[in-house]
């Protein structure tokens, strides 16, 4: 799950604020879905 940090670093220093508050909500969206859908295939 850490393969995606090098990028935002990347990613930080050309965007706003703002921008890298909804760049985070997108990831921790992204990362709980597939989390949640491992899961749920796990347990079927």
């Amino acid at each position: 799950m850490s393969s995606w940090i090098p990028s935002e670093d990347l990613a930080t220093g050309a965007m706003t604020r703002n921008e890298r508050y909804q760049y985070d909500a997108i990831i921790f969206l992204v990362q709980t879905i597939v989390i949640s859908f491992t899961v749920f295939r796990t347990l079927i």
